[in-house]
Order: C-alpha cells, then structure tokens, then sequence
C-alpha cells in the first residue's frame, strides 16, 4: 500500500519532495518506492520533465485510476472497521430549528444506551434533506414537511402549533392567546419565508385584515435571541419557542391555530439503523413535553342555544 501512495503523491504532485511531505518520509524513500514499483509493474512510470519535476508516462496515466480505486477502497474498510468497533455510524439530517434543539436533546438522552455510536448531525432545509437521502447520503431526516419524491417515505410524527414569544414583562406576557389584532403597533418578528408554515401565518394576518410587515426574518432557532434583545415580538414554531424556554421569554399560543407538522423520512425500503429507530421515539417523546410546556390556544366555547318561550314544557309539546 505504500508503494501505490507514493505513486499516487508523486503523480498529483509531480514532485518527490512534495510527495514526501505529504507522507512524512523522507525524499530517498519516495525514490526508491518509486523505483521499486516500476520494477514490479516492468514500466517506467515518471519522466524528467525539468529540473525539478516529474511528469507521468503513458502508462502511469492508465494505473492512476486503478491506483485511487484501490486506496479508496482500502480507507472504506478502515472507516467500516472503525465504526464495527465504535458501535456504527449514523448520519441524521434534521431542520436547523430542529437540530439546535430537539435533535442535540434526543442524542444526548440517547447516549446512555448507545455509548459507542457515531453520529453525525447535519442542519439543512427540507429540499436539501431530501435530496441527501436519495443520494444515500442521510440516513434519516427531520423536517417540518413531507418529502416529495418517490424514493423517500415520509412518516408524521406530530403537529404543533405556530406560537407568539413575547420578553417576560410584556403587557402581552400572560394572555391565554393572542390574536392578530392583539399585536397590532408591536414590532414583529417572524420566522423566514422558507418555513413551510410562514405562508399560513401571512394569511392568517391578512385574514384579520392586519397585512403581516416583519422587521425581521430569520430561521426559527435565532428569533429568540432578538425577542431576548428587546427587538420585538416573535412569531415563530413552537420547535423554536421550546429551545428558549429558560430564557427570559413568556410563550403566548396564536389564534387562529397554525400546525407545523413534524416528519421523518428515509429512503424507501431502508432498514432503519436501531440508533434511528430509538432516536425518532425519542423526538416523538419530547413533542409530548413540548406540548406539555407550551401552551395551547383556548378553544371557543360555543354560544348557549337560546331557549323558545315557554320553557321546557313548550319545547316538549312542540
């Protein structure tokens, strides 16, 4: 295996000395691999091609492919070796507003029982986690919508609501809901136009005849940071809210009510790695206790159906 790193530094560098900075040997050991290999494969593989440099031959340029191939292949089985060893690999790609919370909670709970796993979490948008799973590289995500592909199964864990954050203080801070017209003169703050939700938001306010005018758009995980600031009043998914529920904020539900739903997906027929298979009972656990924390909006108590005159008696002889 030696000798093909050498030949593969030598061919990208076309330089012994640079070859063997890249490989920690000293320059004669690159030469004499070097030669020793072109004995062994009876070609010459490198031509002068200056002072100092080294150009590939003919030949060279045809084992160069193989060489890679090889050595590719060799640190694939390192890698799988590595991760036997550890306990797996799982790569889990989830919403930055989901990643930054409940994904980092449902992992650190997680490691107790698989303290060898490797994971990796990637934060990226829906059509990103999406087309990481066709290309194999996720190998579960977590999004706020459905996938659209025929490769991918998407699967709904839970829906939760769209709420108002509101600096402890407020003179809204405490409200069993607030409507659109309830923040009217409020600086808003409002979770950006790519959040699958949004569009539900904008047509509540325009429902409420309140055309929804943001001083600020910004994912769901950084709009608590400017509600904290004094910035004004965020609108944003209850995912987010719950993040910063230690902070010096008061959670306020919205009406009308706005889902924003919460998917897994995977490649269709995958086997789900076990680490996966806890992982989303895990993420369907803490929706549980968001609910639990957030408040939900009050739901309208119908008015009383007015009585006929002449009381009972004049509704049973009718």
């Amino acid at each position: 295996m030696r000798s093909l790193e050498a030949f593969r530094h030598v061919f990208e560098t076309g330089s012994v000395t640079r070859a063997a900075e890249r490989l920690g040997v000293s320059q004669p050991a690159i030469s004499q691999t070097i030669f020793a290999l072109e004995k062994a494969v009876a070609v010459k593989l490198f031509e002068r091609a200056g002072a100092r440099r080294l150009a590939p031959t003919p030949e060279a340029r045809l084992i160069y492919p193989a060489c890679c191939g090889v050595l590719d292949a060799l640190d694939r089985f390192e890698l799988a070796a590595r991760d036997a060893h550890s306990g797996g690999r799982v790569t889990i790609g989830a919403m930055p507003s989901i990643a930054m919370g409940m994904a980092q909670e449902a992992i650190d709970r997680l490691r107790v029982e698989y303290p060898l796993i490797h994971v990796h979490l990637d934060p990226r948008y829906s059509g990103n986690l999406e087309a990481l799973l066709v290309s194999g590289e996720l190998d579960i995500a977590i999004g706020s919508e459905a996938g659209t592909s025929d490769r991918v199964e998407s699967e709904l864990l839970t829906t939760l609501p769209v709420v108002v954050v509101v600096p402890r203080g407020h003179r809204l801070a405490g409200r069993p809901s607030l409507a659109p017209g309830d923040l009217e003169g409020e600086p808003l703050l409002c979770v950006h136009r790519q959040a699958p939700y949004r569009a539900a938001i904008d047509a509540a306010f325009a429902a409420a005849g309140q055309p929804l005018t943001p001083t600020v758009e910004a994912p769901g995980f950084a709009l608590c940071d400017f509600v904290v600031r004094g910035q004004g009043i965020g609108l944003m998914s209850a995912i987010s809210a719950w993040r910063c529920r230690h902070r010096e904020i008061d959670i306020v539900p919205l009406a009308p009510d706005i889902g924003c739903g919460l998917y897994m997906m995977r490649r269709r027929g995958a086997e789900l790695h076990p680490f996966c298979a806890a992982f989303r009972t895990e993420i369907v656990r803490l929706a549980q206790e968001i609910m639990a924390v957030v408040p939900m909006p009050t739901p309208a108590v119908p008015a009383a159906r007015r009585r006929p005159r002449g009381g009972l008696r004049a509704v049973a002889e009718r």
